[in-house]
Order: C-alpha cells, then structure tokens, then sequence
C-alpha cells in the first residue's frame, strides 16, 4: 500500500487538468476501489502469515521445552517476539524494544540479566541471534540482545540442538559453569 501513499503525494502536488465530472466520478471510484483491494491484501497477507508462522513457532517452542526438560512454570528466553508471547502465555521479555530502552538509558540491564538467571529461566530458543556467534560480530545496531545480556546469556547457557532455522540453548551443567 505504501507506493500508493507516495502516488497520491505527488499526484496531490501536480497541477491537474480539469476532468469532465463524469470522468472524476470515474477517477474517485477507481481510487477507492484500488485502495480496497489493497486493504483487503494486506488483511489477507496477515492472516496468511501467521497461519504460517504459529504452528511453526508452536512446534519450535515445544521441541525446545522437550529438549531443556522444561515443567510447567519454567521459561524459555527468545528472541523472537510471537515466541515470546507463546510461552507459557507469558512474556518474559520483548528483545528488541527492551534493548533500545537499555541503549536510551531507560531500563538498566542488569536488572534484565537478573531476570535471566532466574532459576526458572531454564534455556533459550533463538532463530536470529544466535548466541554462539563470536562476540566481535555482534552487530549492536541489530542484534536483539545488548552485547552484557548476550554475555550473561552465553555463560548460563550452551547449545543443545539446531532445529531448521531455531537454536535451542539449554541451563549449562553446574559443573560446566564458567
């Protein structure tokens, strides 16, 4: 739809020839049929895409419960959102807008690694930041978690399973502890 948001502005800033009023009545219907379809599209894209991605992350989530031995009660960490808001129908947290709030200063990260090593927080599903990746490739402006939480994360947990695109990191051992 968005293309059609930068037609109208420069339609709405040409000089445009007078047209007979059957011919803007043509024009109008035109316009708002164009932004119906358009609508109608961008609903449908929607729903089709979380008919795609809920079973997906529904399976990914229950494959990584099975894997940390995680009970009822006990949290994964993801770095997906429609991860996030599945588990347990609770969320622990929101990656990428709580990384921007440590970033601005408006929420102190240790407060979030606290909430990290929290025995209840028994492993980690992640499909795009991956923990293992050396720390001198975080990329600060894009990675989901900031660089002292991704640390924490990297200490308390260790890669357990590559499941497609998912990575599974479970609780280390205690005696694995760094």
């Amino acid at each position: 739809m968005e293309p059609w948001v930068a037609a109208i502005a420069v339609v709405g800033r040409a000089p445009v020839p007078a047209l007979p009023a059957r011919m803007q009545l043509v024009a109008a219907g035109g316009a708002l049929l164009q932004a119906l379809w358009s609508g109608v599209a961008s609903v449908r894209s929607s729903y089709e895409q979380i008919a795609l991605e809920v079973p997906a992350h529904r399976t990914a989530l229950a494959r990584a419960r099975a894997v940390c031995g995680a009970v009822p009660g006990q949290l994964l960490v993801g770095d997906e959102v429609g991860l996030e808001l599945a588990m347990d129908g609770r969320i622990l947290t929101t990656p990428f807008q709580m990384t921007h709030l440590v970033r601005r200063g408006l929420f102190p990260v240790d407060a979030w690694i606290a909430d990290v090593r929290r025995p209840e927080i028994v492993g980690a599903v992640m499909e795009d930041d991956l923990l293992e990746r050396p720390l001198d490739q975080i990329d600060v402006e894009h990675d989901r978690f900031p660089p002292a939480l991704r640390s924490a994360l990297r200490e308390r947990f260790t890669l357990a399973e590559r499941n497609g695109e998912w990575r599974t990191y479970c609780v280390r051992a205690p005696s694995a502890t760094r």
